[in-house]
């Protein structure tokens, strides 16, 4: 899939060159946010066909009488889009903490990149270790919150700047 998204944002660059803005960035980055931009649509497709491709038997065979679609659709059709997601949004954290100014911001952006969970992991960065629990998870929370709301902006810009 990777490949053939890489193919497809070439072979669309070479139909229609006048998409490519200069000066709006380096063709290998406008081919590169094609490409993301291709294998995420790719992923989502696959998904969807997954998802109604999905057996009436597996339906019927449930010995629990319950409906086992959403536990197929579950298990099977996110992956890869999930990857696709992971991926695409450990790069725009990476290119976000580039301009970040501030290094608790930059810091706590690596923590959730890193998927980290612990509050007292966030609180020791943001120096509220001495506050009680509860206060330390709100303002974690508030902080994760607002860096959560950077990073969505931040990804909407690039993918403006690549269309």
């Amino acid at each position: 899939m990777v490949i053939d998204a890489a193919t497809d944002a070439l072979f669309e660059y070479i139909r229609n060159p006048g998409s490519y803005d200069p000066a709006k960035s380096p063709l290998f980055n406008y081919l590169v946010l094609a490409a993301k931009r291709d294998l995420i649509n790719a992923v989502s497709k696959k998904v969807t066909r997954e998802q109604s491709e999905i057996a009436m038997c597996d339906v019927e065979d449930d010995e629990s009488g319950g409906n086992k679609i959403e536990e197929t659709v579950d298990q099977n059709a996110p992956d890869d889009l999930r990857r696709v997601r992971i991926m695409y949004g450990r790069e725009v954290a990476s290119k976000l903490m580039e301009e970040m100014s501030n290094p608790t911001d930059r810091a706590i952006l690596s923590l959730m990149v890193d998927n980290v969970r612990e509050t007292m992991e966030y609180a020791s960065i943001l120096g509220i270790t001495n506050l009680s629990a509860s206060e330390q998870r709100k303002r974690v929370k508030l902080h994760k919150d607002r860096i959560g709301k950077q990073l969505e902006r931040f990804g909407e810009r690039l993918r403006g700047k690549a269309n």
